[in-house]
């Protein structure tokens, strides 16, 4: 608290004119120190958040039509849905269907909202508007709000065994916890507080940057771990992560495994931000010390 207040006083001490020209000097470096962290930046958007992009893309691009069937997809462009279609929109799908490598999709617009509802137990009727999706399809939104409660459980347990013995807790925690000063404690103590209060409002609070850190990485772990639990608990413990690799590797439905890893992924940032409003975002990246 001393080191604190001298620092505050030396700082106060110093001319207005030369802390200025300190300011002016620290923002004519920060260019350069940009400048160096420019190629990590080209290489996480390049190789880890322009695929991130490429995958997410897959659940409201539906470009099959337009590349099977090119002729009759323009050809719909100019129909106005309003009576029968004309001969040469017939023409045109006959032309495109007496090509061999062509095949016909279910849409025409490069862009269909199909997956993303599918994955929200919803669908589109007969008159265009959209509904809940029949009883035995509506699978995805269980699955999801049962994995995010499964999840919600193991970081709770992972929280309360934390401090002794979680690998994945410890060490957000340890990193926390080694840079927190002793003296603070016994500053506290000094001051008349018990040791449950030096540790309930001295100590616990500086630890939430690491408490946020380790329930957001043992949160993403949870999500992501599906094999066991599907091994273990049968088809009623059947997590979201199977249903995207069974799109992914399986049926080769990438734009329903896309729109599935949209709403995971959905979750977990809505939880980051959470986190980040209850601890701040630059103490649980590690910025603001």
């Amino acid at each position: 608290m001393m080191t604190v207040t001298s620092d505050h006083t030396a700082w106060a001490a110093i001319p207005t004119a030369q802390k200025q020209e300190f300011r002016r000097d620290v923002w004519r470096k920060r260019p350069i120190s940009h400048l160096l962290v420019l190629p990590l930046l080209l290489f996480v958007a390049i190789l880890l958040i322009g695929p991130i992009f490429a995958m997410l893309s897959r659940s409201v691009e539906n470009p099959e039509l337009r590349a099977g069937l090119p002729t009759l997809a323009q050809s719909l462009n100019d129909w106005s849905e309003e009576q029968l279609p004309e001969a040469k929109i017939f023409y045109a799908l006959a032309q495109d269907l007496s090509n061999p490598d062509l095949r016909p999709e279910r849409a025409v617009a490069p862009v269909t909202p199909y997956y993303l509802l599918a994955a929200l137990d919803l669908r589109v009727d007969d008159s265009g508007s959209v509904v809940r999706a029949d009883p035995e399809q509506r699978i995805f939104i269980d699955i999801l709000l049962h994995l995010l409660w499964v999840s919600v459980v193991m970081m709770i347990v992972c929280l309360l065994i934390a401090f002794p013995v979680a690998n994945f807790m410890v060490l957000p925690l340890y990193s926390v916890m080694q840079g927190i000063p002793p003296s603070y404690m016994r500053a506290a103590a000094s001051l008349g507080a018990r040791p449950l209060q030096v540790f309930w409002r001295v100590y616990l609070p500086m630890t939430l940057p690491g408490i946020g850190a380790g329930c957001l990485l043992t949160f993403i772990l949870a999500v992501g771990y599906y094999i066991p639990p599907a091994l273990v608990g049968g088809a009623q413990d059947q997590k979201i992560g199977y249903s995207i690799a069974f799109f992914t590797d399986t049926r080769l439905n990438w734009g329903m495994a896309s729109a599935l890893s949209f709403i995971l992924l959905s979750c977990i940032l809505a939880l980051y931000v959470g986190l980040g409003r209850f601890v701040g975002i630059g103490q649980l990246v590690g910025i603001d010390k």
